[in-house]
């Protein structure tokens, strides 16, 4: 799943940019050059808010100082439409504070038992290892 949202400008260099909601971060680039972007997973940012700047409202996203304590803000008109995307944002980062997704499916158990001796099943895993590698050949 993926929101676009023209008409962003970046506080406080004023550059128009695309703004891009997306299963797992934010993204924006300024439009004039892509590669003037910034893309921050969920689980990095400590807070999202709208805040009053001397160039009006805007959309400040802050980012965990162990992720660079970033502090972001962007610009919407009308405000309506901030307000929106503001409460998306908000919710997503909710959602990824309280369960994140790392990507891939982990089962703890499974991974303490083998954390606890990595060598218990390591000959049974080498033997189905050389059996499939055989027959594939």
């Amino acid at each position: 799943r993926v929101d676009k949202f023209t008409a962003t400008t970046a506080v406080p260099s004023g550059n128009l940019g695309t703004f891009f909601l997306t299963n797992v971060r934010l993204v924006w680039h300024a439009d004039a050059a892509e590669s003037f972007n910034v893309s921050i997973p969920y689980m990095q940012m400590k807070s999202t808010s709208i805040r009053d700047s001397k160039f009006g409202a805007a959309l400040v996203v802050e980012v965990m100082k162990r992720c660079g304590g970033y502090v972001l803000g962007f610009r919407m008109d009308p405000a309506e439409h901030m307000k929106t995307v503001f409460k998306e944002l908000s919710s997503m980062h909710a959602i990824y504070s309280r369960e994140p997704i790392f990507g891939v499916d982990v089962n703890v158990q499974q991974g303490r038992q083998r954390h606890l001796d990595p060598r218990a099943d390591s000959a049974a895993d080498d033997e189905r290892f050389e059996q499939r590698t055989c027959r594939e050949r």
